[in-house]
């Protein structure tokens, strides 16, 4: 398989209690099956990040605009040591509770990750610490030149939002397939950003429209995405930890 299948339908919108902005999707390509799986011979020529040289490669048929790229990109070394297993992991909703930082529900940062090991965890696992691979959307550094926004730089692999002390609730959507896990990364890699901001729009409206295109490809259901987002929304969200807590060496 080397794009995604035609999308056969995506769920209304409204019924989410966070707005998808389908808008800034490439519709058209997901009803064609023209999105390409990434790291997949199939056609389709990745681009080069703008601004300078990493052996990263950008898999979406979205511009840089669009996915609010105008920057260096951050550095992907920890896919180089983290490889995807071929059994299934779980796949979380990651959302920070700290309310220092975000003083309601839907100021929360939200992202979609799952625990990788290291190629030597096992035989050393306290030198050796997981990473998680991450789908998410995070603030643009050089906000002073291009003005605030949010950027949509691909899945990143780091050992370094494992090991965050930050407190968060870890909220599982299910056991992935490898080949599926693979599907959730095409399907993050074409979901734009809104520029510039609206006042709405955050990183929890991007994960709304990639759940809303895993429903429609049959990785996730509505009963389990409207679940897991009415919990994300709770002013106290039950059985919040540090994430290095969820793993046990």
């Amino acid at each position: 398989m080397p794009n995604l299948p035609p999308l056969p339908a995506l769920p209304d919108g409204e019924q989410f209690a966070v707005k998808p902005y389908y808008h800034l999707l490439p519709l058209d390509h997901f009803t064609a099956g023209s999105v390409p799986l990434p790291g997949i011979e199939n056609g389709f020529t990745p681009k080069d990040f703008p601004i300078g040289n990493t052996v990263a490669k950008c898999w979406s048929v979205l511009s840089f605009e669009q996915l609010g790229v105008d920057e260096r990109r951050i550095a992907d070394v920890g896919s180089q040591h983290y490889p995807e297993p071929d059994s299934s992991l779980d796949v979380s909703l990651y959302v920070y509770t700290d309310k220092k930082t975000f003083t309601t529900p839907r100021d929360r940062h939200w992202g979609i990750r799952w625990i990788l090991e290291h190629t030597q965890g096992r035989k050393n696992p306290h030198i050796f610490t997981p990473a998680v691979r991450c789908l998410e959307v995070t603030s643009n550094i050089d906000s002073y030149n291009n003005g605030p926004h949010l950027v949509n730089w691909g899945p990143i692999t780091s050992p370094s939002k494992f090991a965050t002390k930050s407190n968060c609730a870890v909220l599982k959507l299910g056991k992935f397939t490898k080949a599926q896990r693979l599907m959730m990364e095409a399907i993050a890699w074409q979901i734009g950003v809104q520029r510039p901001p609206d006042g709405e729009y955050n990183c929890q409206n991007w994960c709304t429209a990639l759940f809303a295109l895993a429903i429609g490809y049959g990785l996730l259901t509505e009963e389990k995405v409207n679940s897991v987002m009415k919990t994300a929304l709770l002013e106290e969200i039950p059985g919040t930890i540090m994430i290095s807590a969820i793993y046990n060496f």
